[in-house]
């Protein structure tokens, strides 16, 4: 059952941004943007053992927040500032055991530090509180 739950949270992940390029968003917001995280900590994260793609998705109607590199998902809630400025607020988050080649629990540990985003070139590049770059993600996608 936990499986199925599991299953499903990243089919809702992967499937809850269609391909809309005529999106409405700010070019200096997250908000409706559906993200490949491609680097942690300073090394490149790369597709998981199920050859998945490590995501992370900001829906701005719910102001929700999705992410998974491979095995658990979290979810949670945000706002932004227009500045940069990130606040995530923790909902939910399955609680799997992971292959350590995924680095989930590294992941879990910076997507909790999040403090501020900002945007270099094609990236996206999330910082903490001591300007240390935690994770980089390209853009996939925006939302509707």
């Amino acid at each position: 059952m936990k499986r199925l739950f599991v299953f499903g949270l990243s089919a809702l992940l992967l499937s809850a941004c269609g391909n809309n390029s005529s999106a409405s968003k700010s070019e200096n917001s997250i908000s409706n943007m559906k993200l490949a995280i491609v680097e942690l900590n300073g090394t490149e994260l790369v597709n998981n053992v199920n050859d998945s793609q490590p995501q992370i998705l900001f829906i701005a109607d719910s102001k929700t927040v999705s992410a998974s590199v491979g095995c658990n998902t979290i979810n949670a809630t945000y706002s932004e500032n227009g500045n940069g400025k990130l606040s995530i607020e923790m909902a939910l988050s399955t609680k799997m055991a992971c292959p350590d080649e995924l680095r989930e629990d590294e992941f879990v540990d910076a997507f909790n530090k999040i403090a501020t985003y900002s945007f270099d070139g094609d990236f996206v590049v999330f910082i903490d509180s001591e300007n240390n770059v935690l994770f980089k993600c390209s853009k996939i996608e925006n939302c509707k």
